[in-house]
């Protein structure tokens, strides 16, 4: 099967793009768990280096980069660029910070020492969407592959150039090989993927019905997720026991509704880590986008 790149201004077709099987898909899974016995060991010097090349690679591209998200999705390209420009910032931040985000952290107790310690979750999916088809793939992926995770993405279907172009930007900067890889699969494969016994963790922007099996299959499996709404699982659209409409004014409804909107489109990025403690293990996830 193909996927077909779309001019929706013009409805002109571009590039078809091969998809991949199930055994193809299993096959990167397999080679993503490899690569993360090797990359949870780099320091963060390690993957500072390439972080940065890849900012460098955005600003410098950002041209033709821009172009491409127009053709696939119809941004206007000056929307695009600016953008490119932010998914360059997020690089460098995550880059400058994340070792002293992920810092050993002194804990007060009765123990003769105790401290809270990062480590990475592992092989992380990310199912993404087209209305920001790079800015919502680098602010997730940039504090994850900086705390040492390995990342897999299947992006919306309307954009595979931009997906496909995401991961060679990985690859020139510099990340080793399968570190950051992306997956041109259709719906029907995620749920299987999901309940991979090699995959860690989901995080995921998309439609109602996607989350709802996503928050099944991890529920099922009881495996970390970053929820709808920017990943805030304290927004009301991610609550289980979600208010009914009656018990909120209108105002309040309205006000929801608009910080949902600017923390999906204006956000930061999680990072995605495992804290260990000295008596007991920790699971934190930090702010959203």
């Amino acid at each position: 099967m193909t996927m077909q790149s779309i001019n929706p201004a013009s409805g002109e077709k571009g590039r078809a793009y091969e998809t991949q099987t199930w055994p193809q898909v299993e096959a990167e899974l397999k080679k993503s768990r490899a690569a993360f016995s090797g990359w949870r060991q780099s320091g963060f010097a390690e993957r500072r280096g390439p972080l940065q090349q890849a900012a460098r690679i955005l600003e410098k591209e950002k041209g033709d980069l821009a172009r491409l998200m127009s053709l696939e999705m119809g941004k206007p390209v000056l929307q695009a660029r600016a953008e490119i420009e932010k998914c360059a910032i997020v690089c460098g931040h995550y880059a400058e910070n994340a070792e002293s985000m992920l810092a050993d952290e002194v804990v007060i107790s009765g123990a003769e020492t105790g401290y809270v310690r990062f480590d990475p979750l592992g092989t992380i999916l990310a199912v993404m969407p087209w209305n920001f088809p790079f800015w919502q793939v680098f602010r997730f992926a940039a504090p994850a592959l900086m705390a040492g995770n390995v990342c897999l993405l299947k992006h919306s279907s309307n954009v595979p150039g931009c997906a496909l172009r995401i991961g060679e930007i990985f690859r020139q900067a510099g990340f080793p090989e399968h570190v950051f890889a992306t997956l041109l699969i259709g719906p029907d494969l995620v749920e299987p993927l999901i309940a991979h016994r090699w995959l860690d963790a989901v995080t995921l922007t998309g439609s109602e019905a996607a989350g709802r099996a996503r928050r099944l299959e991890q529920e099922r499996r009881d495996r970390p997720g970053g929820p709808e709404h920017g990943g805030r699982p304290d927004h009301p659209g991610n609550r289980e026991d979600r208010m009914r409409a009656d018990e909120h004014s209108l105002e309040q409804r309205i006000g929801d509704a608009d910080d949902a909107r600017v923390h999906e489109e204006c956000g930061g990025a999680d990072l995605c880590h495992e804290a260990e403690g000295e008596e007991e293990d920790v699971h934190r996830e930090s702010g959203s986008p």
